[in-house]
């Protein structure tokens, strides 16, 4: 059976500059027709355009499927499912990963309003942290952040497990890239002299509003340390939020962070 480029090309629902790149990459040799010379594939052809999507789908693009076919095809095509089946297991790790981290995200918006000026108690998980920038308010200084550690928390792969953490200090907030340990163990971390392990901690937690840009002061802080005197707890760290959303909510653009306040209650536990 013989076929046509336009034919070749319904068959398997690709173009004919498809069709042609094939035949540009060496894994099919049509014919010539000898009344126009125009293009004639073959049912061998046929069958080995079918075998190289096949093939992508394991991993191998189409300049590589002439190679795989060479000498010692089968121990090369045994490498290569067997190189693919590791991929198919790190990325599968990783979506599941992903999972927990999309669920944890939308439990955490699902509350965020909710929890707006209201105060709770709860154990939160330990933590690494990446220093990349002094605020003072909303006056920003510019990332000071290496590169790698920049690069590596903004990539799209790790990007979704990353926190961006406000710490309070005296006279500044120190603004911080960070990942709960429990993602961060999956993931080779980058190395930096500014890395901050944060261990697990019970902290008294709210939520607040930081308004739009230019408004936002270390005064939002004053609730919350307010309660935790009133409640008799003892510090024990400094005060940090996490910016969980932000974006245009009843007509208003909202800056959602939860505030975390590390204590002790009065027993000292």
């Amino acid at each position: 059976m013989e076929y046509k480029i336009g034919e070749m090309a319904k068959l398997f629902n690709i173009s004919k500059e498809m069709v042609r790149y094939y035949e540009k990459c060496g894994v099919i040799t049509p014919k010539r027709s000898k009344d126009n010379n125009y293009r004639v594939y073959t049912t061998s052809d046929f069958f080995m355009i079918g075998e190289i999507i096949q093939l992508q789908q394991f991993g191998v693009n189409i300049k590589d499927s002439k190679e795989l076919r060479a000498e010692n095809f089968v121990g090369r095509m045994i490498d290569n499912y067997s190189k693919f089946s590791q991929e198919l297991n790190q990325e599968i790790d990783y979506k599941k990963i992903l999972k927990r981290r999309t669920e944890e995200m939308i439990d955490n918006l699902e509350t965020v309003s909710l929890n707006s000026e209201s105060y709770w108690v709860k154990r939160i998980d330990s933590r690494t942290d990446y220093y990349y920038e002094t605020a003072y308010g909303d006056e920003y200084q510019g990332v000071e952040a290496p590169l790698e550690v920049s690069q590596w928390f903004l990539s799209p792969r790790y990007a979704p497990f990353c926190d961006a953490i406000a710490v309070f200090k005296d006279d500044c907030i120190e603004w911080n890239f960070s990942i709960q340990d429990q993602y961060g163990k999956a993931f080779q971390l980058p190395s930096a002299s500014n890395l901050i392990h944060v261990p697990s901690q019970i902290c008294v937690c709210t939520v607040i509003d930081m308004g739009d840009f230019g408004t936002f002061t270390k005064d939002y802080c004053i609730p919350l340390l307010e309660y935790a005197k009133k409640r008799g707890y003892i510090i024990n760290g400094e005060i940090y939020g996490v910016l969980r959303a932000r974006g245009i909510e009843d007509k208003k653009f909202c800056r959602y962070m939860e505030l975390r306040l590390p204590i002790k209650n009065n027993k000292g536990i």
